[in-house]
């Protein structure tokens, strides 16, 4: 996060159009509660917070609650979100990767295709970026 951060202030200019046409919000840590106690992906109470976003519980799955709650105002009140990402480490693999859905949320002909696409943008852009290790669930 910190070298994403530093990246778009310091060559801002390399991402002009991004920051020009697009709102960058940044979620530094979904779970700090849980990585206090040596939980990289699980909440206080811990549960793997990655596994929950499809119906998350207020109460116990407050973190993703809450942030889905703000997305979903965003896209009520606004353009939406074109692309969400949760950066973290992973417990075995090196470099970059995406895990991601199977298909995009709207589920239309060019699902598939849209879901791999930036991946692939990555890939051809940045030489630590590992297509290779992408999943798609």
């Amino acid at each position: 996060m910190r070298n994403l951060i530093h990246e778009l202030i310091h060559n801002s200019e390399k991402y002009d159009y991004l920051l020009t046409n697009y709102i960058v919000k940044l979620v530094p840590m979904v779970n700090p509660d849980g990585v206090t106690i040596g939980n990289s992906r699980c909440s206080l109470v811990g549960i793997d917070l990655n596994r929950r976003w499809a119906e998350p519980n207020p109460v116990i799955h407050s973190e993703i609650y809450f942030l889905k709650q703000q997305m979903l105002e965003r896209s009520n009140t606004g353009p939406g979100i074109s692309i969400f990402f949760d950066l973290h480490g992973h417990n075995k693999l090196e470099n970059l990767f995406f895990y991601g859905c199977n298909k995009a949320a709207d589920e239309g002909m060019l699902s598939w295709t849209k879901t791999r696409l930036l991946p692939k943008v990555f890939a051809s852009m940045e030489h630590i970026f590992d297509y290779q290790y992408c999943r798609f669930m």
